[in-house]
């Protein structure tokens, strides 16, 4: 029984990674009030909890913490700090800013403690990749298909017949994460051996190559009249700079989720003039790095920043090493390219997740390397006691007696002066009498071996052979 728990919670935590870079990008609820984020959202702490729930069931069989200390594990840990310390002191609504982006962190962070400390396999590398390929693929096919009017036709939800819908939640974000797979791909194909491989991921990046040029057709006015309208970089940047007037929000922000809210406050007056942005509200900065800076502060930003290029730099700083392996092109070009769209573009849950799967996979990859920037650690969550051989011999009657542990303490609990003499002496008097009572076991078993031996002595031969 405790074994097969232990097989089943170790291969559930070896394919979170991959079920969550899978249906990530994919997954969304037409019929609900919010298709896309919410949901996707739901799916993150889902999964969470299974993640949580397997790695303490699997401490507990094998009655050890294990954990993995890597080079983005202090980074997100302060990140989320910085997330609930923010939501709690700084947030107007603490109620959204912890449970919305906070937890949301929360639960990413849980997923890559509980897997980077739990797997090393190189079945969780390849499934991830591969994961996330076949994700980007599916999800250009339904481009293809949603740019024909092919699934409002089959379906009935009006939500079908919109050319825009794409399952990340919008033809940006699916651009986004399509262009950043579709790069790690072509780097992979560039290295694979493996002619199978070779043919089917020339046949994904052509999916996604033509995805991701419907996409950019769509991002263009359409009818003369403007599809996505983007908060300009130098309001974005007027904005970020605002918040350092203060030292708290310099730290910290002004909390998670309530960036509409700041910039309804710090927009920059020249937007008024704008026919096309003077009436307009964003709830996020034309940049998703400025968006962390004005509501998370310079140490949100800088532990999200540093969570993904720390990693990115022991992956460059090894490449003379490991240019011949797939998975590892494809994971650092991953890390990188996502990076390079947090910084100069706006980001979605599809990203943010797409970067924390690529961190697990590249710190699984580390181990398998045997890199030192990864350490194994476990922690003994239980000891197996043995008796000392000198009680062994003792009988209960000799041993502690219920009563000597309080009798040495009701003298010293006698009402007496403050700083007296006496106060002092009962105190010592106290202590002394009860270790005396605690080692009288060790000392009785020590006066009687040493009688022993002296009486074995004056014996004659023959007493002490009849005796053995």
């Amino acid at each position: 029984m405790r074994s097969s728990l232990d097989k089943l919670s170790s291969l559930i935590l070896r394919f979170i990674p991959f079920v969550l870079a899978f249906l990530t990008p994919l997954f969304f609820l037409p019929f609900t009030a919010d298709p896309f984020t919410l949901n996707k959202f739901y799916l993150v702490t889902l999964l969470a909890s299974i993640s949580l729930i397997s790695w303490c069931v699997r401490s507990l069989i094998r009655g050890k913490l294990s954990l993995t200390s890597s080079p983005a594990l202090l980074p997100l840990i302060l990140l989320v700090i910085a997330h609930v310390i923010s939501s709690v002191w700084l947030s107007p609504t603490k109620h959204a800013s912890l449970f919305g982006q906070t937890a949301f962190f929360i639960a990413l962070l849980i997923i890559f403690l509980t897997t980077t400390s739990s797997q090393k396999s190189r079945v969780l590398v390849n499934s991830v990749v591969f994961g996330t390929i076949l994700s980007a693929t599916l999800l250009s096919f339904f481009t293809l298909l949603q740019y024909f009017g092919v699934p409002g036709r089959i379906f009935s939800y009006d939500l079908l017949d919109n050319t825009l819908l794409n399952p990340t939640g919008g033809i940006l974000i699916a651009l986004i994460y399509t262009v950043s797979v579709m790069l790690s791909t072509i780097g992979y194909l560039i290295v694979s051996k493996n002619w199978l491989h070779k043919s089917l991921l020339f046949a994904a990046t052509i999916f996604m190559i033509v995805a991701s040029l419907i996409n950019i057709s769509l991002i263009f006015p359409q009818s003369g009249q403007q599809v996505i309208f983007l908060l300009p970089y130098r309001a974005s940047w007027s904005i970020a700079v605002d918040i350092f007037k203060n030292w708290q929000t310099a730290l910290l922000g002004t909390g998670p989720d309530t960036y509409l809210s700041v910039f309804t406050r710090l927009r920059p007056g020249y937007l008024n003039v704008d026919n096309a942005l003077w009436a307009l509200r964003f709830p996020e900065s034309s940049s998703f790095f400025l968006t962390l800076i004005t509501t998370t502060g310079l140490v949100g930003a800088l532990s999200f920043i540093t969570a993904f290029l720390k990693p990115f730099l022991v992956s460059f700083r090894h490449r003379s090493s490991h240019t011949d392996e797939p998975t590892y092109i494809f994971l650092s070009l991953c890390l990188l390219t996502v990076l390079i769209s947090f910084i100069f573009s706006p980001t979605s849950l599809t990203s943010i997740v797409l970067g924390i799967v690529a961190l697990i996979a590249l710190t699984v990859e580390f181990k398998l390397l045997g890199l030192k920037s990864v350490k194994d650690i476990s922690l003994a969550i239980s000891a197996k006691s043995e008796p000392e051989t000198f009680y062994q011999d003792i009988k209960v009657s000799e041993g502690l007696h219920p009563y000597s542990v309080i009798i040495p303490w009701i003298v010293r609990s006698a009402p007496l002066q403050r700083h007296s003499p006496l106060d002092c002496d009962l105190t010592f008097c106290g202590t002394s009498l009860f270790l005396l009572d605690l080692r009288y076991p060790f000392l009785l078993s020590l006066y009687r071996n040493q009688t022993g031996r002296r009486n074995d002595r004056h014996k004659p031969r023959w007493c002490l052979s009849k005796r053995n």
